[in-house]
């Protein structure tokens, strides 16, 4: 039985690995789930810091869209973390 990417845990880096080659829209959007939780730390610093708690889900959908396309301009030849990169 044939197991999709989707159905096995796949490392970060061969999620990268695969995008790179492809530029595949799934493989794309499962880079945004495992990074999704930098969003949800900046979106509740930021919402922390400014006592706005009524806006921390638009921090955090604005945020993910940002991270779609942080993953689609990364460039890893420039030697930099995703991380620092997306923040």
């Amino acid at each position: 039985m044939k197991t999709s990417k989707a159905q096995r845990q796949v490392s970060v880096g061969e999620l990268w690995d695969e995008y790179l080659k492809n530029r595949e829209e799934d493989i794309r959007n499962m880079l945004v789930l495992r990074y999704g939780y930098i969003v949800k730390c900046i979106a509740l610093k930021t919402v922390g810091a400014y006592q706005h708690f009524n806006y921390v889900e638009d921090l955090i959908n604005e945020g993910l869209i940002a991270l779609l396309d942080a993953v689609e301009k990364f460039d890893p030849e420039k030697k930099v973390k995703f991380e620092t990169f997306a923040s």
